[in-house]
């Protein structure tokens, strides 16, 4: 496991190493939504974006996180971002999260097939032993996606973070092991061959 940069290819979408130059691009998929106005996660605005890639560059660098942007192949457009996250190399652990996608991509192949090419390389690649994934619990879409990916709920994490409107946000956390990754994998196929994948 490390944060050396990496292309995941898949066949709707690819992701790439996140990098300043793709500071205009997230700020239009933001607006694709006003993503910035939700009020259950972390998006920033035209003015914080630049901002927000350079802290993620910087935990790239202190080898704490592996950040992308989300490439649809057959148009070449950014639709999103995600990361890999607290990575823990020597417990084998990280987390699948800082993830939004413009209105547009919403409910399309682009988030299952993004979550399966991280997936895939963490359990096949990295070999690691658990991926965890946090949401707002307040945010029901997410919990509702996180579990379509064959997630297992754990528990509440009671104040675990605070919101930049100052509201004290409650995370749910839901696991993957890898032993389950086999079945989680086989259930993600199905799911990408509905689109043709």
């Amino acid at each position: 496991m490390n944060t050396e940069p990496v292309i995941l290819e898949g066949h709707h979408i690819h992701l790439e190493p996140l990098a300043l130059s793709h500071e205009r691009a997230l700020v239009e998929v933001a607006a694709d939504g006003q993503l910035w106005n939700l009020e259950v996660t972390f998006v920033p605005t035209e003015a914080t974006m630049a901002a927000y890639i350079e802290t993620a560059l910087s935990a790239q660098a202190q080898g704490r996180e592996l950040p992308f942007v989300i490439v649809h192949r057959a148009s070449g457009r950014i639709c999103g971002t995600t990361r890999y996250r607290a990575m823990e190399p020597a417990h084998r652990r990280l987390e699948i999260g800082s993830t939004w996608l413009g209105v547009s991509w919403q409910r399309t192949v682009v988030n299952t097939e993004a979550k399966f090419l991280l997936l895939s390389h963490a359990f096949e690649q990295w070999l690691c032993l658990r991926v965890e994934f946090f949401t707002d619990v307040l945010n029901q879409r997410s919990w509702r996606g996180i579990e379509r990916l064959g997630a297992k709920q754990e528990g509440i994490l009671r104040n675990h973070l605070l919101m930049p409107n100052g509201r004290q946000r409650d995370s749910v956390v839901f696991s993957i092991i890898a032993q389950e990754w086999p079945e989680v994998k086989a259930h993600l196929r199905r799911k990408l061959s509905a689109y043709g994948t």
